[in-house]
C-alpha cells in the first residue's frame, strides 16, 4: 500500500514538473518572438470587475427605459425561443450603439476555447468577470497566442461591456495583452487551497484561490483606516514608541532578545505598547494611541503568531465609564463604516453594535454565565476544583 502511494506521489510530481517545463518553454517562445510579457511595466486600467457591472446596469436602465419585453404566453417552445432571441438582439443592438469602453487587468482563472471564439474569467481585486474573446475581434495572431495561454496568466483586456443571452454581464475583448506569464500551476480550482499549512506559508496563493481570505485582508485594512479616522475625530494623537527596549514590560510574555552593537547592550523586542504610551500621558499628551507590532517568543499555531499587531489607547481625565463609551462608539462606527450596518453575523450569531452594550461587573458575569456566585462562599470552588475545571 505504501509502495502504491509513493508511486502515485512520484507520478503526480512528474506530471507537475512536466507542466512547469511546458510553461517555461511557452515563455521562451514568446521571448524569442519579441512578445516577452515581463518587459511590460505599465497598463492603463480604467475599471475593476464590479465597476464594469455597476456601470453597465445603470447604463442599460437608462437606454432601455422604454423597452418592453414581449410576452411569450401561448407560444410553443420554438416560437417563444425565436421571440426571445429577437428581443435579445434588439436590446443588444441598442446597447452596442452606445457601448461602455472598459480596460481591466487581472489573472485568468478559467478558459474555454471554442473554435473561433472563446470565453475566460479574469479575476482582479474586486472579483471576477467573464471575457468573450473572438478571433475576428482581436486578430488571428493574438487569438493563437491566447489559445496557448495558461490558467494563472495575467492579462490586460480592452473592449466593451455587454450582456450575454444567459444574462451574464461580460466584456467583449477588442485587445488582449499578456502582462505576466504564470510559471507555476495553481491548485485545482474546485477545491482551492485547503491545506492549512500551505495557506499560511503561501499567503499569495491563498489570496488567489480563496475569495474569503482576500476579503479578510481588505476588511482588516478598512478597519485599521477607520480606527484612525474615529480616534482622530476624538482628538487622539497617533504616536510610535520604541520597539527595542531594555525592559520588555506591560504584559506577561517571553520576549525576543537581541544585541545593540552601537551601545554594546543586550535589548529586547517589545511585548506590549503600554508603558511608553503612559509616559506620554504623563508628559501632557492627553489622548494617545498606537497601532504597532509586538513580539512574543512563545508558541506558534494558526491562532497565535510570535509577531502581531496591537492597538492601545490612553486618555486622561476620564474613568472606565468614559472608556466604555469610547469602546462602544468605536465598535458601532467600525461596523457601520466597514459593513454598512451596525448588525453583523459571526459564527451564526447576530450581533448588533448599535444597541447599548451591557454594563456588568466580572463577578456578575461569572454568576450569569458560569452559575457561580462569588458572594456565596459555598459556591466558590476550592483550589482542587478550580484546577480540575481549568484542565477541562
Amino acid at each position: 500500500m505504501a509502495e502504491n502511494t509513493n508511486t502515485q506521489n512520484n507520478g503526480a510530481q512528474q506530471d507537475v514538473n512536466q507542466l512547469l517545463k511546458v510553461r517555461r518553454e511557452k515563455l521562451q517562445t514568446l521571448q524569442e518572438n519579441g512578445k516577452d510579457p515581463f518587459v511590460i511595466t505599465k497598463y492603463d486600467v480604467t475599471h475593476h470587475s464590479d465597476e464594469v457591472r455597476e456601470n453597465y446596469i445603470k447604463h442599460e436602465a437608462e437606454l432601455l427605459a422604454g423597452h418592453v419585453t414581449p410576452s411569450v404566453e401561448g407560444l410553443d417552445e420554438a416560437a417563444a425561443k425565436e421571440v426571445l432571441g429577437n428581443d435579445y438582439n434588439e436590446r443588444r443592438a441598442i446597447m452596442d450603439a452606445s457601448p461602455i469602453p472598459v480596460s481591466i487587468a487581472g489573472r485568468m482563472m478559467f478558459k474555454r476555447v471554442m473554435g473561433k471564439a472563446s470565453f475566460c474569467n479574469i479575476q482582479d481585486l474586486k472579483g471576477k468577470i467573464q471575457v468573450y474573446v473572438a478571433r475576428d475581434a482581436i486578430g488571428e495572431d493574438a487569438y493563437a497566442d491566447f489559445k496557448k495561454s495558461d490558467i494563472g496568466d495575467i492579462f490586460g483586456v480592452k473592449g466593451y461591456a455587454f450582456r450575454t443571452k444567459t444574462g451574464e454581464i461580460s466584456i467583449h475583448a477588442e485587445e488582449l495583452t499578456l502582462l505576466s506569464k504564470s510559471l507555476q500551476v495553481l491548485p485545482e480550482k474546485f477545491h482551492g487551497l485547503t491545506d492549512t499549512d500551505a495557506r499560511y506559508r503561501q499567503r499569495y496563493v491563498d489570496l488567489i484561490m480563496n475569495e474569503d481570505s482576500k476579503n479578510v485582508f481588505i476588511k482588516r485594512s478598512q478597519i485599521v483606516r477607520e480606527i484612525r479616522n474615529f480616534l482622530a475625530g476624538r482628538d487622539f494623537i497617533e504616536v510610535e514608541t520604541p520597539t527595542l527596549v531594555s525592559n520588555a514590560g506591560g504584559a506577561a510574555a517571553r520576549p525576543f532578545e537581541t544585541h545593540y552593537n552601537a551601545l554594546n547592550e543586550d535589548v529586547k523586542l517589545r511585548i506590549s505598547l503600554e508603558l511608553y504610551l503612559k509616559r506620554l500621558i504623563v508628559g501632557g499628551l492627553e489622548r494617545v494611541f498606537e497601532i504597532g507590532r509586538v513580539y512574543r517568543n512563545e508558541g506558534v499555531d494558526t491562532r497565535h503568531n510570535p509577531e502581531f499587531t496591537l492597538m492601545e489607547l490612553y486618555q486622561a481625565y476620564t474613568d472606565y465609564y468614559g472608556m466604555m463609551e469610547l469602546t462602544e462608539s468605536m465598535f458601532k462606527y467600525l461596523a457601520e463604516k466597514v459593513n454598512g450596518s451596525s448588525v453583523i453575523t459571526y459564527n451564526g450569531v447576530e450581533i448588533d453594535f448599535g444597541k447599548p452594550f451591557e454594563r456588568i461587573t466580572m463577578t456578575e458575569a461569572v454568576k450569569k454565565y458560569a452559575g457561580i456566585d462569588f458572594d456565596d462562599p459555598a459556591q466558590v470552588p476550592d483550589d482542587a476544583a478550580a484546577k480540575a475545571l481549568s484542565k477541562e
